[in-house]
Protein backbone atom coordinates (compact mmCIF):
# COMPACT_ATOMS: atom_id res chain seq x y z
CA UNK A 1 0.00 0.00 0.00
CA UNK A 2 1.38 3.53 -0.81
CA UNK A 3 -0.14 6.97 0.60
CA UNK A 4 0.13 9.62 -2.07
CA UNK A 5 0.49 13.04 -0.19
CA UNK A 6 -0.01 16.36 -2.50
CA UNK A 7 0.21 19.98 -1.80
CA UNK A 8 -0.49 22.68 -4.24
CA UNK A 9 2.40 25.70 -4.89
CA UNK A 10 2.48 29.21 -6.26
CA UNK A 11 5.45 30.25 -8.02
CA UNK A 12 8.53 32.26 -6.35
CA UNK A 13 11.74 32.69 -8.77
CA UNK A 14 15.21 33.76 -7.34
CA UNK A 15 18.68 34.19 -8.83
CA UNK A 16 21.92 35.50 -8.30
CA UNK A 17 24.32 35.49 -5.06
CA UNK A 18 22.99 35.67 -1.60
CA UNK A 19 22.90 39.36 -0.92
CA UNK A 20 21.22 39.99 -4.22
CA UNK A 21 18.46 37.00 -3.81
CA UNK A 22 14.62 38.95 -2.93
CA UNK A 23 13.15 38.38 0.08
CA UNK A 24 10.44 35.65 -0.61
CA UNK A 25 7.86 34.03 1.33
CA UNK A 26 8.47 30.21 2.05
CA UNK A 27 4.94 29.77 3.40
CA UNK A 28 1.51 27.28 2.68
CA UNK A 29 1.74 26.97 -1.31
CA UNK A 30 4.74 28.66 -2.15
CA UNK A 31 7.53 27.16 -4.49
CA UNK A 32 10.52 28.95 -4.60
CA UNK A 33 13.02 28.12 -7.65
CA UNK A 34 16.77 28.80 -7.58
CA UNK A 35 17.89 29.72 -11.40
CA UNK A 36 16.37 28.10 -14.16
CA UNK A 37 15.96 24.93 -16.25
CA UNK A 38 17.08 26.57 -19.34
CA UNK A 39 20.32 28.20 -17.81
CA UNK A 40 20.80 24.36 -16.53
CA UNK A 41 20.39 23.35 -20.01
CA UNK A 42 22.40 25.95 -21.30
CA UNK A 43 25.58 24.85 -19.45
CA UNK A 44 25.31 27.02 -16.40
CA UNK A 45 26.36 24.20 -13.71
CA UNK A 46 27.75 26.43 -10.73
CA UNK A 47 25.95 27.10 -7.73
CA UNK A 48 25.16 29.78 -6.50
CA UNK A 49 22.49 29.36 -3.68
CA UNK A 50 23.45 26.85 -0.87
CA UNK A 51 21.65 24.32 0.77
CA UNK A 52 21.33 26.41 3.99
CA UNK A 53 19.60 29.21 2.20
CA UNK A 54 17.02 26.91 0.18
CA UNK A 55 16.06 24.99 3.62
CA UNK A 56 14.84 28.01 4.80
CA UNK A 57 12.14 28.09 2.18
CA UNK A 58 10.87 24.89 2.42
CA UNK A 59 11.42 21.25 3.78
CA UNK A 60 10.36 18.97 0.43
CA UNK A 61 11.61 19.75 -3.35
CA UNK A 62 13.83 18.57 -6.46
CA UNK A 63 17.49 20.20 -8.10
CA UNK A 64 21.09 18.93 -8.53
CA UNK A 65 24.39 20.00 -7.17
CA UNK A 66 27.06 22.41 -7.86
CA UNK A 67 29.01 21.12 -11.26
CA UNK A 68 26.02 18.55 -11.80
CA UNK A 69 27.56 16.04 -9.12
CA UNK A 70 24.34 14.03 -8.24
CA UNK A 71 20.66 14.65 -8.07
CA UNK A 72 19.11 16.82 -4.74
CA UNK A 73 16.54 15.27 -3.14
CA UNK A 74 14.90 17.09 -0.20
CA UNK A 75 12.56 14.96 1.94
CA UNK A 76 11.57 16.27 5.59
CA UNK A 77 13.91 18.70 5.69
CA UNK A 78 16.63 16.52 4.82
CA UNK A 79 19.04 16.99 1.55
CA UNK A 80 19.81 14.25 -0.03
CA UNK A 81 22.98 13.49 -2.82
CA UNK A 82 21.80 10.54 -5.02
CA UNK A 83 25.34 10.29 -7.08
CA UNK A 84 26.26 8.52 -10.44
CA UNK A 85 27.48 5.61 -7.89
CA UNK A 86 23.29 5.04 -7.08
CA UNK A 87 24.25 5.74 -3.62
CA UNK A 88 22.13 8.44 -1.70
CA UNK A 89 24.50 10.55 0.52
CA UNK A 90 23.54 13.09 3.45
CA UNK A 91 24.77 16.77 2.50
CA UNK A 92 26.22 19.60 4.57
CA UNK A 93 24.51 23.19 4.27
CA UNK A 94 27.59 24.90 2.73
CA UNK A 95 27.12 22.84 -0.24
CA UNK A 96 25.88 24.69 -3.45
CA UNK A 97 23.21 24.19 -6.25
CA UNK A 98 22.90 25.76 -9.69
CA UNK A 99 18.97 24.66 -9.89
CA UNK A 100 16.34 23.57 -7.29
CA UNK A 101 12.86 24.21 -6.82
CA UNK A 102 11.62 23.75 -2.61
CA UNK A 103 8.23 24.05 -1.48
CA UNK A 104 6.90 23.45 2.37
CA UNK A 105 5.34 20.59 2.27
CA UNK A 106 1.63 20.45 3.56
CA UNK A 107 -0.90 18.31 2.82
CA UNK A 108 -4.16 19.40 0.74
CA UNK A 109 -5.35 15.78 -0.14
CA UNK A 110 -4.44 12.15 0.34
CA UNK A 111 -4.89 8.91 -1.60
CA UNK A 112 -4.34 5.35 -0.23
CA UNK A 113 -3.43 3.32 -3.38
CA UNK A 114 -2.97 -0.50 -2.89
CA UNK A 115 -2.05 -2.89 -5.59
CA UNK A 116 -4.41 -5.69 -4.42
CA UNK A 117 -7.52 -2.99 -5.52
CA UNK A 118 -5.55 -0.75 -7.88
CA UNK A 119 -3.17 -3.38 -9.37
CA UNK A 120 0.80 -2.62 -10.00
CA UNK A 121 1.86 0.15 -12.02
CA UNK A 122 4.92 0.76 -14.25
CA UNK A 123 5.90 4.56 -14.03
CA UNK A 124 4.17 5.78 -17.00
CA UNK A 125 0.59 4.20 -15.42
CA UNK A 126 1.72 6.19 -12.10
CA UNK A 127 1.81 9.29 -14.16
CA UNK A 128 -1.42 8.97 -15.98
CA UNK A 129 -3.08 7.86 -12.51
CA UNK A 130 -1.32 11.11 -10.63
CA UNK A 131 -2.24 13.30 -13.56
CA UNK A 132 -6.12 12.59 -13.80
CA UNK A 133 -5.69 13.48 -9.89
CA UNK A 134 -4.86 16.43 -10.21
CA UNK A 135 -7.57 19.68 -10.35
CA UNK A 136 -5.15 21.46 -13.28
CA UNK A 137 -2.36 21.14 -15.18
CA UNK A 138 -1.84 24.54 -14.88
CA UNK A 139 -0.83 24.76 -11.35
CA UNK A 140 2.14 23.20 -9.29
CA UNK A 141 1.80 20.29 -7.38
CA UNK A 142 3.99 18.54 -5.19
CA UNK A 143 3.61 14.60 -4.61
CA UNK A 144 5.01 12.71 -1.73
CA UNK A 145 4.60 8.82 -2.01
CA UNK A 146 4.98 6.67 0.72
CA UNK A 147 5.16 3.14 0.35
CA UNK A 148 7.69 0.32 -1.09
CA UNK A 149 9.14 -0.64 -3.81
CA UNK A 150 10.67 -3.38 -5.23
CA UNK A 151 12.65 -1.86 -7.38
CA UNK A 152 13.73 1.75 -8.30
CA UNK A 153 16.26 3.48 -11.01
CA UNK A 154 17.97 6.73 -10.39
CA UNK A 155 19.78 8.64 -13.25
CA UNK A 156 21.90 11.16 -11.68
CA UNK A 157 25.16 12.26 -13.90
CA UNK A 158 28.86 12.10 -13.40
CA UNK A 159 30.06 15.57 -11.84
CA UNK A 160 31.08 17.59 -14.47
Amino acid sequence: MALISSATAAYAYTSGPPSQTPQLSSGHGVLVQASTYSALQAGDYSGETTLKELRAHGDFGLGTFDALDGEMALLNGTFYQIKSDGNAYLDNDSMKTPFADVTSFEVDRQLVFSEASNGPLNYFELQNYLDQQLPTKNIFCAVKITGECSYLEVRSPQSR
